[in-house]
Protein backbone atom coordinates (compact mmCIF):
# COMPACT_ATOMS: atom_id res chain seq x y z
CA UNK A 1 0.00 0.00 0.00
CA UNK A 2 1.25 3.73 -0.63
CA UNK A 3 -0.02 7.21 -1.41
CA UNK A 4 0.38 8.87 -4.61
CA UNK A 5 1.25 12.45 -5.45
CA UNK A 6 -2.82 13.05 -4.97
CA UNK A 7 -2.75 11.63 -1.69
CA UNK A 8 -5.13 8.27 -2.42
CA UNK A 9 -4.04 4.98 -1.24
CA UNK A 10 -3.08 2.61 -4.74
CA UNK A 11 -1.55 -0.80 -4.43
CA UNK A 12 2.25 -0.56 -5.25
CA UNK A 13 3.53 -3.70 -7.12
CA UNK A 14 6.78 -4.04 -9.02
CA UNK A 15 7.08 -5.43 -12.90
CA UNK A 16 10.01 -7.97 -12.50
CA UNK A 17 9.91 -7.86 -16.41
CA UNK A 18 10.47 -4.54 -17.10
CA UNK A 19 11.78 -3.63 -13.88
CA UNK A 20 9.57 -0.72 -12.95
CA UNK A 21 6.84 0.18 -9.70
CA UNK A 22 3.57 0.42 -10.99
CA UNK A 23 0.12 1.71 -9.05
CA UNK A 24 -2.90 -0.33 -8.98
CA UNK A 25 -6.02 1.70 -7.88
CA UNK A 26 -8.19 0.23 -5.38
CA UNK A 27 -11.85 0.03 -6.48
CA UNK A 28 -14.37 2.99 -6.09
CA UNK A 29 -17.04 3.16 -3.71
CA UNK A 30 -20.55 4.95 -4.89
CA UNK A 31 -19.74 7.92 -2.21
CA UNK A 32 -16.57 8.80 -3.83
CA UNK A 33 -15.15 8.02 -0.75
CA UNK A 34 -12.22 5.64 -0.09
CA UNK A 35 -11.94 3.31 2.61
CA UNK A 36 -9.88 1.80 4.54
CA UNK A 37 -8.32 -1.29 3.32
CA UNK A 38 -7.62 -3.87 5.91
CA UNK A 39 -5.75 -6.87 3.41
CA UNK A 40 -4.34 -7.19 -0.09
CA UNK A 41 -3.60 -10.62 -1.11
CA UNK A 42 -4.98 -13.22 -3.58
CA UNK A 43 -8.18 -15.04 -3.61
CA UNK A 44 -9.00 -17.88 -6.22
CA UNK A 45 -5.80 -16.52 -8.12
CA UNK A 46 -6.85 -12.85 -8.27
CA UNK A 47 -5.71 -9.61 -6.44
CA UNK A 48 -7.83 -9.29 -4.03
CA UNK A 49 -8.49 -6.42 -1.05
CA UNK A 50 -10.79 -6.17 1.88
CA UNK A 51 -11.92 -2.65 2.68
CA UNK A 52 -13.76 -1.62 5.72
CA UNK A 53 -17.28 -1.29 4.01
CA UNK A 54 -19.50 2.00 3.82
CA UNK A 55 -21.64 -0.11 5.90
CA UNK A 56 -19.44 0.38 8.87
CA UNK A 57 -20.30 4.24 9.49
CA UNK A 58 -24.21 3.76 9.27
CA UNK A 59 -25.09 0.93 11.94
CA UNK A 60 -23.62 1.47 15.53
CA UNK A 61 -21.98 -1.51 16.62
CA UNK A 62 -20.72 -3.82 13.88
CA UNK A 63 -18.32 -3.67 11.23
CA UNK A 64 -18.49 -4.64 7.81
CA UNK A 65 -15.73 -5.74 5.69
CA UNK A 66 -16.08 -6.20 1.96
CA UNK A 67 -13.91 -8.30 -0.27
CA UNK A 68 -13.04 -6.98 -3.33
CA UNK A 69 -11.69 -9.22 -6.57
CA UNK A 70 -9.71 -7.40 -9.40
CA UNK A 71 -10.98 -10.24 -12.10
CA UNK A 72 -8.74 -8.80 -15.04
CA UNK A 73 -5.23 -7.83 -13.47
CA UNK A 74 -4.14 -3.82 -14.22
CA UNK A 75 -7.78 -2.89 -15.11
CA UNK A 76 -9.44 -1.18 -12.38
CA UNK A 77 -13.16 -1.42 -13.74
CA UNK A 78 -12.43 -5.01 -13.38
CA UNK A 79 -12.56 -4.51 -9.29
CA UNK A 80 -15.79 -6.73 -8.13
CA UNK A 81 -17.08 -6.68 -5.34
CA UNK A 82 -17.82 -10.41 -3.88
CA UNK A 83 -19.26 -10.54 -0.62
CA UNK A 84 -19.48 -8.63 3.09
CA UNK A 85 -18.84 -9.75 6.37
CA UNK A 86 -19.98 -8.26 9.31
CA UNK A 87 -18.13 -8.95 12.78
CA UNK A 88 -18.93 -7.59 16.20
CA UNK A 89 -16.44 -5.53 17.12
CA UNK A 90 -13.75 -5.24 14.27
CA UNK A 91 -10.99 -6.17 12.90
CA UNK A 92 -7.39 -5.96 13.67
CA UNK A 93 -5.87 -7.98 11.16
CA UNK A 94 -6.64 -10.29 8.29
CA UNK A 95 -4.05 -13.34 8.48
CA UNK A 96 -4.77 -15.61 4.96
CA UNK A 97 -7.41 -17.33 2.93
CA UNK A 98 -7.13 -21.04 4.13
CA UNK A 99 -6.86 -23.76 1.55
CA UNK A 100 -9.62 -23.39 -1.37
CA UNK A 101 -10.26 -20.07 -0.39
CA UNK A 102 -13.30 -21.30 1.96
CA UNK A 103 -12.54 -19.65 4.87
CA UNK A 104 -10.24 -16.50 5.94
CA UNK A 105 -8.67 -16.69 9.13
CA UNK A 106 -8.38 -12.99 11.47
CA UNK A 107 -8.20 -11.74 14.39
CA UNK A 108 -11.17 -9.04 16.04
CA UNK A 109 -10.05 -5.86 18.29
CA UNK A 110 -10.20 -8.02 21.09
CA UNK A 111 -7.59 -10.38 20.04
CA UNK A 112 -9.82 -13.35 19.26
CA UNK A 113 -8.78 -15.79 16.64
CA UNK A 114 -11.26 -16.76 14.23
CA UNK A 115 -12.18 -18.13 11.19
CA UNK A 116 -14.74 -16.67 9.31
CA UNK A 117 -16.59 -19.57 6.74
CA UNK A 118 -17.21 -17.50 2.92
CA UNK A 119 -19.94 -20.03 1.66
CA UNK A 120 -21.75 -20.52 5.34
CA UNK A 121 -21.01 -17.17 6.50
CA UNK A 122 -20.54 -18.31 9.55
CA UNK A 123 -17.51 -17.49 12.36
CA UNK A 124 -15.78 -19.55 14.16
CA UNK A 125 -13.70 -18.55 17.34
CA UNK A 126 -10.48 -20.80 17.69
CA UNK A 127 -9.88 -21.99 21.64
CA UNK A 128 -5.88 -20.95 22.99
CA UNK A 129 -4.91 -21.81 25.76
CA UNK A 130 -3.76 -18.14 26.95
CA UNK A 131 -5.53 -15.19 26.98
CA UNK A 132 -5.88 -13.88 23.74
CA UNK A 133 -4.74 -10.10 25.36
CA UNK A 134 -1.57 -11.11 26.09
CA UNK A 135 -0.30 -12.91 23.12
CA UNK A 136 0.83 -12.08 19.86
CA UNK A 137 0.35 -14.38 17.07
CA UNK A 138 2.02 -15.10 13.64
CA UNK A 139 0.56 -17.51 11.37
CA UNK A 140 2.70 -19.71 9.12
CA UNK A 141 1.44 -21.52 6.18
CA UNK A 142 3.40 -24.60 5.19
CA UNK A 143 2.97 -26.27 1.66
CA UNK A 144 3.80 -30.26 1.27
CA UNK A 145 7.56 -30.97 0.25
CA UNK A 146 9.43 -33.73 -1.35
CA UNK A 147 12.33 -32.55 0.34
CA UNK A 148 13.58 -35.56 2.88
CA UNK A 149 14.42 -33.49 6.23
CA UNK A 150 17.36 -35.78 6.72
CA UNK A 151 18.92 -34.15 3.73
CA UNK A 152 17.86 -30.72 4.93
CA UNK A 153 19.93 -31.58 7.91
CA UNK A 154 22.82 -32.34 5.91
CA UNK A 155 22.44 -29.55 4.18
CA UNK A 156 22.60 -27.76 8.03
CA UNK A 157 25.46 -29.39 8.67
CA UNK A 158 27.68 -28.75 5.59
CA UNK A 159 26.85 -25.40 6.26
CA UNK A 160 27.67 -25.52 9.94
CA UNK A 161 31.07 -26.57 8.71
CA UNK A 162 32.16 -23.91 7.08
CA UNK A 163 30.63 -21.07 9.11
CA UNK A 164 32.21 -20.38 12.62
CA UNK A 165 29.75 -18.66 14.42
CA UNK A 166 27.50 -21.74 14.74
CA UNK A 167 28.18 -22.84 18.24
CA UNK A 168 28.35 -26.45 19.64
CA UNK A 169 24.84 -28.31 20.44
CA UNK A 170 23.59 -28.15 23.45
CA UNK A 171 20.99 -29.78 25.05
CA UNK A 172 18.10 -28.86 27.98
CA UNK A 173 16.72 -30.55 30.58
CA UNK A 174 13.81 -31.85 29.11
CA UNK A 175 16.18 -33.52 26.31
CA UNK A 176 15.34 -30.67 23.77
CA UNK A 177 18.72 -29.87 21.38
CA UNK A 178 19.74 -26.10 20.69
CA UNK A 179 22.38 -24.60 19.28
Amino acid sequence: MACNIKEETVILSFDFNQEVFKEIALPNYENGKQEVVKFVGAFKGSLSVFISSPLSRTKRGSKYFDLWVMKDYGVVDSWTKMFTIKIDGGISRIFTFTKYDAEIVLQDKKKNVLVYNIDAGTIKYLETEEDPTNQELKLVTSENSLVLIEEQNEQFDHWEYYNPRIVEEDTDEEGMSYY
